[in-house]
């Protein structure tokens, strides 16, 4: 199967990456503490995603190509676009706006 970010990208016939704070499927090897440090993603025997550290000493975040992408694409953009913060900012901002509909709808 595929991602909601491959969806998307098929869809919309643009570039995507998929990054998440957890993990969905698949096993990896630990990688240090400092920041770029990743290490494949692995789903029954193929290489699905990498699990990057964004950010020095902070848990990592899983990404994925989505459409029109590879892999070391996704990895650059994703460490690129989270200066300072662990997610990258695509992904922040819109985790952030989810948050703030969250609390106005129980409000």
């Amino acid at each position: 199967g595929i991602g909601l970010a491959s969806h998307v990208g098929l869809f919309l016939d643009i570039p995507t990456i998929g990054c998440a704070k957890k993990r969905l499927v698949g096993s990896f090897t630990d990688i240090d503490g400092e920041r770029g440090n990743y290490a494949p993603l692995i789903y029954k025997e193929n290489v699905v995603g990498a699990v990057l550290r964004t950010k020095r000493n902070v848990k990592p975040v899983f990404v994925s190509q989505g459409h029109k992408i590879d892999l070391n694409q996704a990895i650059k953009i994703s460490l690129a676009s989270s200066r300072g913060y662990r997610l990258p900012e695509p992904t922040r901002k819109a985790h952030l706006t989810v948050n703030k509909l969250r609390l106005e709808h129980r409000g």
